[in-house]
């Protein structure tokens, strides 16, 4: 239980980190709204992804400039 709390309060930090740098300020409430929702969704289920997903993601760009 802890370890999961620990993983959401990560992807919740990377996740928020760009809200305050690039859409803090904006004025189209909509989209900061939105964007904050679907960060909390991520971070809530990114634990209960498998880990090939993630792994994936990671080497996808040396499998693409690989070749």
């Amino acid at each position: 239980m802890i370890q999961y709390m620990l993983q959401v309060a990560i992807a919740m930090t990377l996740l928020i980190i760009p809200y305050f740098l690039f859409f803090q300020k904006e004025t189209f409430f909509g989209f900061n709204r939105a964007y904050l929702i679907t960060a909390l969704v991520i971070a809530i289920l990114a634990p209960f992804a498998p880990r090939w997903i993630s792994l994936r993601i990671l080497q996808w760009p040396m499998y693409y400039y690989s070749q």
